[in-house]
C-alpha cells in the first residue's frame, strides 16, 4: 500500500527510453553526436540517464538491472550509498516502523525496508523525491514480500515533517547531506539537516536512531556531539573506508562498541571492540620480525591502535606507524599480512637486490616522503606486484624500507 504527497510524470518517451538502453555502453562523445540529431530531446536528461545506468552497474546492481529506472543528478547518486552499504545497514534494523528522514535515492531506505511492515520516506528536494516515488514503487511492485507492507512518501524538510507528523517510530535513519553553499563539509553541525539541533525531538521519537556520516568525520568528537550513541560502525568495502554509522539510543554510554567492517565479494571481516579497551591497552615495539601486520581502513580509521596489539599478540613498529609484526602468522588479524624479505634503509643499493626488476608496489605508512619522491630517490616504479615496499619510521623515528611478499 502507496501514500504519496505527489506523482508527477518525468520526460521519458519509450522510445528515449530505448536510446538510452541502446547506448547505455557508449562514450559521451558518440551519445552527443547522435543526440544532436534530436534536438526536441531532453538531452541533458538523458545523458544523465546514460551516466546513471553506468554507473549502477558498480554501485547498484539492482538498478541497473532494471530498464525501467530513473536516474537523478550525478551529485545525488555520488552522495547516494552502494547497495552493499545500504545491505549492511539492513542488518542493523529491525522493527514495526521506520523513518528514513532524508531519503535521497532510497536505497538505504529499499533494503532496510524488509525487516519493517510500515516505511515512511521523507526528502526534501522535490526533483529527488520525485525520481525516488517513481523508482521505488517500481522496485517494491517486482517483490511480493513488499506489498503488504504500508509505505508513504513525503516531500518536506526534515524539521517540517517532524513538526506535521508526531509519530513514533522504532528506527530512524538519517543520512544528512554533505555539502553546504555548493561545498563539501564533514562537520555535523554543517550538514543539512543539523542533526544535532534535531538530536532532542530524534530521541523522543524513535527507539533506535542510525545516522550516517563521512569517513572524514572525528568518531570521538561526533560521539561526543551526538551524546547518545551506543555503537559505531565503521564500514569499508575492499578495504576502502565508505561510511561512518552512529547507533543511538535513549542512554548515553561512554563504553561505546566500536564495529570495523570491511566488505569483500567472498566475505565481511569484522573486528569489534570498545573505546575503553583501546584505551587500555597498552602496546609491545619490536623490529620487523617474520612476518608484517597491515590493519584494514576500518580498523585504523576506528583508532584501534593498541588493542589490535594486545588482542593478536603483536608488536608495533613504532608509536605512530601502524605496523604490526610477529614471528606468527595470526589468521584472524583484520587485515593483510606479509612475509618480510628484508628491512633496509632508504637506498637503492640496499633494495635493488632484492628485485628482480626495479620495480614494486609502493605502500606509505608515516612516511616522510611522497610516493613520487621515492620512485625519484630510488628509480623504483610504483607497479603491481607481488613484491611490497612500505616505507615507514622505526622506533627511533628513521625512514626505513620493509621489503615484503604478499601471503
Amino acid at each position: 500500500m502507496y501514500s504519496a504527497e505527489t506523482n508527477e510524470d518525468l520526460p521519458l518517451s519509450s522510445e528515449m527510453l530505448h536510446f538510452i538502453n541502446e547506448y547505455t555502453d557508449s562514450k559521451a562523445s558518440d551519445i552527443s553526436l547522435k543526440l544532436s540529431k534530436k534536438k526536441h530531446w531532453p538531452n541533458e536528461f538523458i545523458i544523465q540517464q546514460i551516466i546513471g545506468k553506468q554507473k549502477a552497474k558498480k554501485k547498484f546492481p539492482l538498478l541497473a538491472s532494471c530498464s525501467e529506472i530513473i536516474y537523478p543528478s550525478l551529485l545525488a547518486i555520488e552522495q547516494a550509498s552502494s547497495e552493499t552499504t545500504a545491505k549492511y545497514k539492513a542488518s542493523l534494523v529491525f522493527g514495526k516502523k521506520l523513518l528514513d528522514l532524508s531519503g535521497g535515492m532510497g536505497i538505504d531506505c529499499f533494503f532496510m525496508a524488509t525487516h519493517f511492515e510500515e516505511v515512511y520516506y521523507n526528502e526534501p528536494s522535490t526533483e529527488l523525491y520525485e525520481i525516488t516515488l517513481k523508482n521505488l514503487q517500481h522496485l517494491w511492485n517486482t517483490k511480493p514480500e513488499y506489498k503488504q507492507k504500508k509505505i508513504c512518501f513525503y516531500n518536506q524538510g526534515a524539521e517540517d515533517f517532524l513538526q506535521t507528523n508526531k509519530q513514533k517510530f522504532d528506527c530512524i535513519f538519517i543520512d544528512p547531506s554533505r555539502r553546504k553553499e555548493n561545498k563539501k563539509t564533514v562537520s555535523l553541525s554543517e550538514c543539512t539537516p543539523n542533526v544535532l539541533l534535531l538530536l532532542p525531538e530524534l530521541i523522543k521519537r524513535s527507539n533506535k536512531m542510525l545516522i550516517k556520516a563521512s569517513c572524514m568525520l572525528d568518531i570521538k568528537k561526533a560521539v561526543e556531539e551526538l551524546m547518545f550513541v551506543q555503537k559505531v560502525h565503521v564500514v569499508s568495502v575492499n578495504n576502502e573506508c565508505k561510511e561512518l554509522l552512529f547507533e543511538c539510543g535513549k542512554i548515553p554510554n561512554k563504553n561505546y562498541g566500536i564495529e570495523c567492517i570491511n566488505i569483500t565479494a567472498k566475505e565481511t571481516h569484522r573486528f569489534c571492540f570498545t573505546f575503553n579497551d583501546e584505551k587500555n591497552s597498552t602496546p609491545l615495539y619490536s623490529l620487523p620480525q617474520h612476518y608484517l601486520y597491515d590493519p584494514h581502513s576500518s580498523v585504523t580509521k576506528a583508532g584501534a591502535f593498541n588493542i589490535v596489539s594486545q588482542q593478536f599478540h603483536l608488536k608495533k613498529i613504532a608509536a605512530n606507524t601502524h605496523l604490526y609484526t610477529s614471528n606468527k602468522i595470526e589468521k584472524n588479524f583484520p587485515g593483510t599480512i606479509y612475509k618480510v624479505q628484508a628491512t633496509v634503509s632508504l637506498n637503492k643499493k640496499e633494495i635493488l637486490p632484492h628485485l628482480k626488476q626495479p620495480e614494486a608496489m609502493w605502500m606509505l605508512r608515516h612516511s616522510a616522503f611522497t610516493e613520487k619522491e621515492l620512485i625519484q630517490k630510488t628509480g623504483i616504479k610504483n607497479k603491481s606486484s607481488p613484491i611490497v615496499l612500505f616505507s615507514t619510521r622505526n622506533l627511533e623515528n628513521k625512514i626505513i624500507i620493509i621489503i615484503c611478499n604478499i601471503i
